[in-house]
């Protein structure tokens, strides 16, 4: 089940369901920072895609209690969080 709580402009950037919440192919064009209304449980995920193997120093992203996770995808870029 994809999150709700979509912006209303530009078209939603992200996507979620039993694995992680991750950026659509193509990549945004620009950086893109926007809180997202997911429906992962609260905690810290690792951003696979940015942290060296093994470690995810510094590449954690964090979902709320209320399921909101505030996430910067760079430009050209992407974001997975493992769960």
């Amino acid at each position: 089940m994809p999150p709700g709580g979509w912006p209303a402009a530009p078209p939603p950037r992200a996507a979620a369901g039993a694995g992680p919440l991750r950026a659509p192919h193509p990549p945004p064009p620009a950086e893109l920072n926007r809180t997202f209304t997911t429906t992962l449980p609260a905690g810290t995920y690792c951003n696979v895609v940015a942290a060296a193997p093994g470690s995810c120093d510094g590449n954690g992203t964090t979902v709320a209690d209320d399921g909101t996770a505030t996430i910067t995808v760079p430009a050209r870029g992407a974001v997975a969080l493992h769960i």
